[in-house]
């Protein structure tokens, strides 16, 4: 009984996706019970969730999706991209493609930046962390005013963005920019001579089991390191993971030691907004997001070993982050629990029914 509930709560789409162990929730020290009505909540509140999956210790001990979504289903990533490029950027260091975070980008694009400006002042570092100092002014991506709008409508984004003036000296002000992941993506391409696609798959995602994924493409050809790629639930989840081994995966050192695993120190010791090596650092909670418009999240708890990820469809402007709140708070757990076959029972039917149309009559 207690291995067939864990396998519901873990439904098998695909081989590869199989490879994630699981666990019932009180075995992980989490109460099945609250999940479950936490599932309940979800639905009938009509929130835009898509799908959620969370792991403790390493082990799946929920994944659920809510209609129509399904887990073989890619999901646009939106900005946790930028988590999985800033990844991209650390593979590129530790492989010695790149030399340090403080290497100026100016020799990547010498014919868009002339020596002794100050554009050639930018490091690295500087872009993956929104410190560049170039002048952007996001507003809604559909407003014509907007540089995000106006990139999308230019025939040349690494030129567009370089063509932006200065707002302040590099490494001083933060201020959340998509330009500089199209900076960032457009050198590790050239340092490697591949598309980051290209490069995702053969050193990231082939060791981590990931063989489906689509990234999307400028004029240009390069892929869109800002907010271009889609993956399933599980593989979202696999990063999640890697990220919590602070880049180690099956005995294999992936990222520099401390990429990931210093991210709270470091963004204390920098007295930075919050942002760094492309993900949300929460000091107070001590946890970090990949985070994505639309309610795309993989959030890494590495004090109580967890690793949660939701997607959705909310519109922009109505996101927020109760739902995962709510989650985090459940998933933290503690010691294993009793275990509770009526309560595991029930979660996995309850998983069974979101992935269902809904009926109000019901």
């Amino acid at each position: 009984m207690y291995k067939i509930i864990a396998i519901a709560l873990a439904i098998s789409a695909s081989v590869h996706a199989a490879e994630l162990p699981s666990a019932s929730p009180e075995s992980q020290g989490i109460d099945s019970a609250q999940l479950d009505a936490a599932l309940k909540d979800i639905k009938s509140s009509g929130a835009a969730v898509d799908s959620v999956l969370i792991m403790r210790n390493g082990k799946v001990v929920l994944e659920s999706y809510f209609y129509p979504y399904q887990p073989e289903m890619l999901h646009p990533q939106m900005s946790v991209t930028k988590s999985v490029t800033s990844t991209l950027l650390g593979i590129s260091l530790h492989q010695q493609k790149l030399k340090s975070l403080n290497q100026p980008i100016q020799p990547f694009f010498a014919d868009k930046i002339k020596p002794n400006t100050d554009k050639a002042a930018i490091t690295i570092g500087n872009l993956v962390d929104m410190h560049s100092g170039l002048a952007w002014y996001p507003l809604t991506p559909s407003d014509p005013e907007s540089n995000n709008y106006q990139l999308r409508q230019s025939k040349n984004w690494q030129q567009y963005v370089l063509q932006q003036p200065m707002d302040d000296e590099p490494g001083r002000t933060f201020s959340y920019n998509n330009g500089n992941y199209v900076l960032l993506s457009g050198l590790i391409e050239q340092a490697w001579g591949a598309t980051l696609q290209e490069i995702a798959q053969q050193q990231l995602f082939n060791r981590l089991g990931i063989t489906r994924s689509t990234w999307q493409k400028d004029p240009q050809g390069h892929s869109i390191g800002e907010t271009g790629l889609a993956l399933t639930t599980r593989d979202m989840a696999r990063l999640g993971q890697l990220w919590l081994q602070d880049g180690v995966w099956e005995q294999q050192r992936l990222l520099p030691v401390g990429w990931t695993a210093q991210l709270l120190a470091d963004t204390q010791a920098a007295q930075s907004a919050g942002y760094k090596r492309g993900f949300w650092v929460n000091l107070g909670g001590q946890y970090f997001d990949a985070a994505g418009s639309m309610d795309q999240f993989i959030r890494v708890d590495p004090q109580h070993q967890l690793v949660i990820v939701m997607t959705g469809k909310v519109r922009e402007q109505e996101s927020d982050l109760s739902v995962l709140n709510k989650l985090h708070r459940l998933a933290k757990g503690g010691d294993p629990l009793a275990s509770n076959a009526q309560a595991q029972a029930q979660l996995a039917q309850t998983v069974q029914s979101v992935a269902k149309p809904y009926r109000a009559d019901k």
